[in-house]
């Protein structure tokens, strides 16, 4: 009998945690995203990343300039060097200034492996003179694994033109 009590109270004990485990939504990953690129990197949200992540950012510049394309894993986050050092990036973002950031708006779909997730604003700058706004564009794909959600790919656009 005590085998069969046991049993049954871990049934419930089990039972109730993963009903009092809150469900995380799309969004709420994408929100974490978003205040942990700005302040700690992924580390700080590793736990929402599918761990073949990928991120892929795209900087339009218009003007007859090439876009620059970045790619990486997720994985490699902390091993990349700090792009802001770099020569070429510091010389284009020696006067700039972001004035401004527009609220993000989600668009969420259901797709057949999870969810996608877009999000956009807008951001106003001031660089060498000129006052512009960059549109900001950010794709997740979003899919399960063990039953949580987690971010398999960023695609990010920055839009200068």
């Amino acid at each position: 009998m005590k085998p069969l009590l046991a049993v049954l109270v871990g049934s419930v004990l089990s039972a109730g945690l993963v009903w009092a485990a809150p469900e995380v939504k799309p969004e709420d990953l994408v929100n974490r995203y978003h205040v942990t690129t700005g302040a700690n990197g992924l580390v700080a949200s590793w736990a929402d990343w599918h761990p073949e992540a990928e991120v892929h950012v795209t900087v339009k510049y218009g003007y007859g300039t090439p876009d620059d394309r970045f790619n990486y894993k997720a994985a490699e986050w902390e091993s990349l060097p700090d792009w802001q050092e770099a020569p070429e990036v510091a010389k284009t973002m020696v006067d700039y200034r972001e004035v401004s950031h527009g609220d993000r708006h989600h668009e969420i779909k259901e797709t057949e492996a999870g969810y996608r997730v877009v999000t956009r604003r807008t951001v106003r700058y001031v660089a060498g003179g000129y006052a512009g706004a960059m549109t900001e564009t950010e794709e997740f794909d979003i899919t399960r694994i063990a039953g949580q959600l987690v971010i398999r790919r960023v695609d990010a656009t920055y839009d200068y033109r």
